[in-house]
């Protein structure tokens, strides 16, 4: 029987299209006849017969017989119950009528002519998971049930079947999800829901677990991801809660790591320079291809600069986040630290780790480069990428003691950390900080949401646990001790005078001459108080002493120190080098001496002024000397003794060891080695063998 009506050819329904009889017997839905019968006359679209006009649609016969035939077809709209659904959503479902078809998004929609297929299929393939006896009858019964039916026998299967239960709580039913480790919480066992932990129960929980199996699968090694677990976002959002959770913790148990490197610190896009306020976004295409954030802000999608591809902005993710916090070299694979793995600046713009550069390019004394496949004049004295150390910056620790020592442990018991000098007691809890990052914040996360709960810390801090997230590993630690003992709150390193960072750049671009800088940046910083003393004094001359400034070193390499470079007068004072001294051994009392007097003035034009040596130096592998500087100034520039580099490596990769003086004999030198700082700079050249 035909259930289409013949003047609109809609198909008829139990609702706004009724099917009504005419006096000849043709029937018609009811909106077509609502028009009919208007008109001053009643005649039949189809034979013409005419009648008196009628009064009321109600007065003309329903079509019973295709009533029957409809309604065990139809589904009622889920957000319009007086509404006939068009079409199923098979990711949501929910039932969708013509209102609400318009402004669905989906692709993917079931529309009623197959949906009687649809629901049996998708019914029977329950029987294969544990659901109760009840259930199985329903299901082995389900093709004798009205559409209706079969939708809500569908809709508490998914029920059934998508409850979550807490990983810890067998028996209790999770409402959150960690995103970090794949563990399922229960009322009693969640801390609440912030960027790590999603709310079960919200719509968009499928949504937000399929999006980060996509982006994890972008940012590791996906030959070794095996192929059932390399479904589309499509597939992944079409599986239940349950079914995603499975899958997104048998993604996890592959325990891999991400291999997604960022090869040059400039967007393709627009060429702005990444910094932590522009960071690189990875894009949803294959090849793991990065735009700046500011290319990506305020748009639906975004071209792919590579290979031309569009992107929708609901799948573009920052491409270091808690999951993948830090850098990696594009040519190890590792890490990028500021001990030897030094992020470096290639001439063309490529990044490398300093060990990479030093294996690959300055030993063998290669000059072509394996990225732009070009030839660069000097491959050593290059610049740090200074997007990739603040990078690792922001997520580097301080010991407690040794404060410009990076640190290794934390103890979240007393909220010390400690670098590898000190020795921990061996029955405290510790938390080992060169392991993986997110560990390390999900654990200050964790203190801080714990300690907001009483009312005397939240007033010391006075900052929210997102706004608290943001924050640097230091901040992060420097904040909780500070809400704990506000009366230290000075004495915090993020609370420290900041120096100036030091701009580590090329000596000259034909040059052969490495360097070193033994400090990130130095003090004072730009805005200077004359009467401001700082407690090590790292910058202040004792013009009245025969002060001198000295410090022992040693390289693991036999190297030709060529010259030192020095910290300038502050605000245009004029500095004036009385001489240089260089002695074999750490001492200063005896022993041989290189005296080169210099007699030299400078005025600030840069921080840093290189005093080159007339005679270099020889300078055998593993044997200390000691540079002595005689300087007359009031105020000059040093290095910030709270920014000095844990591991002195130059910028060809020779590694150097400073030390104090054992005996300075008659001269009178200020501080210890490590804050004593116009000695900012070594100028060096390997020798040749």
């Amino acid at each position: 029987m035909d259930i289409t009506c013949e003047v609109c050819l809609q198909q008829y329904t139990t609702k706004s299209r009724k099917p009504r009889f005419l006096p000849c017997g043709h029937t018609f839905c009811n909106e077509c006849l609502l028009k009919i019968i208007t008109k001053p006359e009643l005649i039949c679209p189809i034979c013409n017969t005419s009648w008196i006009q009628v009064d009321s649609i109600d007065n003309l016969g329903i079509n019973y017989s295709l009533l029957s035939i409809l309604q065990p077809r139809e589904i009622l709209c889920t957000n319009h119950p007086s509404e006939i659904a068009d079409c199923l959503n098979p990711h949501t479902l929910s039932a969708l009528c013509s209102e609400c078809s318009n402004s669905n998004k989906s692709s993917n929609l079931i529309y009623m002519d197959t949906a009687t297929k649809w629901l049996i299929s998708e019914a029977k393939n329950y029987l294969s998971l544990d659901i109760p006896p009840e259930y199985k009858k329903k299901v082995s019964q389900i093709k004798t049930y009205p559409n209706q039916q079969k939708f809500e026998i569908l809709k508490e299967l998914k029920d059934i079947t998508n409850k979550i239960f807490c990983d810890f709580h067998a028996d209790n039913e999770a409402i959150g999800f960690c995103l970090n480790n794949g563990e399922a919480y229960c009322q009693g066992c969640c801390r609440g829901f912030d960027n790590d932990t999603v709310d079960i129960k919200v719509l968009e929980f499928t949504e937000t677990l399929a999006k980060r199996i996509v982006r994890l699968r972008r940012i590791c090694n996906v030959s070794l991801i095996p192929p059932k677990l390399g479904k589309s976002y499509d597939e992944l959002s079409a599986l239940g809660p349950k079914e995603l959770v499975i899958f997104y913790k048998e993604f996890l148990a592959l325990k891999l790591s991400p291999t997604a490197v960022l090869n040059n610190t400039t967007c393709p896009g627009c060429q702005r320079i990444y910094n932590l306020n522009n960071m690189p976004m990875i894009l949803a295409c294959s090849g793991m291809h990065c735009v700046c954030f500011a290319c990506v802000v305020g748009k639906n999608s975004v071209i792919c600069p590579v290979d031309k591809s569009s992107n929708s902005v609901d799948l573009i993710t920052p491409l270091y986040d808690a999951m993948n916090p830090l850098a990696k070299c594009s040519k190890c694979k590792e890490n990028y630290d500021l001990k030897t793995k030094i992020p470096k600046s290639l001439p063309c713009g490529q990044i490398i780790c300093l060990e990479c550069l030093k294996r690959y390019y300055i030993i063998p004394n290669k000059h072509h480069c394996d990225y732009c496949n070009g030839t660069h004049a000097s491959m050593v004295a290059l610049s740090n990428s200074e997007f990739f150390i603040s990078l690792i910056m922001a997520h580097i620790m301080y010991c407690s003691l040794h404060r410009n020592h990076v640190a290794v442990l934390l103890l979240p018991e007393t909220l010390e950390t400690m670098c590898k000098d000190c020795s921990p007691l061996s029955d405290q809890i510790k938390i080992n900080l060169t392991g993986k990052n997110i560990v390390v914040t999900n654990v200050l996360n964790e203190i801080y949401s714990r300690k907001l709960a009483n009312s005397e810390f939240r007033a010391n801090v006075n900052l929210n646990l997102d706004a608290f997230s943001k924050l640097s590993n230091q901040g992060k630690i420097d904040l909780i001790r500070e809400g704990v003992r506000p009366e230290n709150k000075d004495s915090l390193r993020t609370k420290l005078p900041k120096g100036i960072r030091l701009d580590e750049k090329k000596v000259d671009e034909n040059s052969e001459m490495s360097y070193l800088y033994r400090f990130y940046s130095v003090m004072p910083p730009e805005e200077v108080d004359e009467n401001f003393r700082f407690v090590s004094k790292p910058w202040v001359i004792e013009v009245d002493k025969d002060q001198v400034e000295a410090v022992s070193f040693k390289c693991d390499r036999n190297i030709v120190l060529c010259g030192v470079g020095i910290g300038k007068g502050v605000d245009q004072r004029e500095t004036a080098l009385e001489r240089i001294q260089i002695f074999k051994g750490k001492s200063m009392a005896e022993g041989q001496c290189r005296i080169e007097t210099k007699g030299m003035k400078f005025i600030q034009k840069d921080i840093v002024e290189d005093c080159m040596l007339e005679s270099p130096l020889e300078i055998p592998r593993e044997t200390d000397f000691t540079i002595l500087v005689k300087i007359k100034g009031v105020l000059i520039y040093r290095g910030n003794p709270f920014d000095l580099k844990e591991v002195q490596a130059g910028s060809d990769g020779c590694i150097f060891e400073f030390s104090e003086p054992e005996n300075v004999g008659q001269y009178y030198v200020n501080g210890q080695h490590d804050i004593n700082g116009p000695i900012i700079k070594l100028l060096y050249k390997l020798k040749n063998t």
